[in-house]
């Protein structure tokens, strides 16, 4: 039988790139946003500042890779092949991600994907998920707050959470598959 060994050595890092991916350079990093998945509420369309799913892409001279928080309490590395510095847009595992910012930010010090993953992870450990207070927007948050770049804080949110969800609810975002199509042709 064959082992399958970790390219990293914490337990709450799903990792999907190679050795080599986990060790390339951060240059840019983005914050970026997509609809949570949930089907059964009217949501599917919505990138608000809390009805929405935060992670983070970063570029290195390899390609492009999505870091992100799940329900889990994982921190997951992925590739995002289709993520273009710049492109407001992109498609990743059958969802539209949207960037907060138009330009990317640089990390005050000279950082790796496998080092980035790690903040996120430490960051986020100690508590297991929680969809109000524990989650990937915090984790986004943090991680690149210890690096010098700026995020949406939801700390500053958190007294006002149902009214920024139904201010999320009425503000949609259909548009994004249109402009998703009209980049890509």
């Amino acid at each position: 039988m064959c082992k399958v060994y970790s390219s990293t050595s914490k337990d709450y890092i799903r990792v999907n790139v190679g050795r080599e991916m986990m060790s390339q350079k951060i240059d840019l990093v983005w914050p970026v946003r997509r609809a949570l998945d949930i089907g059964a509420f009217d949501i599917t369309h919505t990138y608000g500042k809390v009805l929405s799913h935060s992670a983070v892409a970063v570029s290195t001279k390899r390609g492009s890779v999505l870091i992100e928080y799940m329900g889990d309490s994982h921190v997951y590395v992925y590739h995002a092949r289709d993520f273009a510095n710049g492109k407001p847009i992109f498609m990743q595992r059958g969802f539209y991600f949207m960037l907060d910012i138009e330009n990317g930010q640089v990390p005050n010090a000279e950082i790796t994907v496998r080092d980035f993953a790690n903040t996120m992870a430490d960051y986020m450990k100690e508590k297991s998920f929680n969809t109000l207070n524990h989650n990937c927007h915090l984790a986004r948050y943090l991680s690149m707050k210890f690096y010098g770049m700026e995020s949406d804080d939801p700390t500053q949110q958190s007294d006002k959470v149902l009214s920024t969800a139904f201010s999320d609810i009425r503000k949609k975002y259909d548009h994004l598959s249109i402009q998703y199509r009209n980049n890509n042709i």
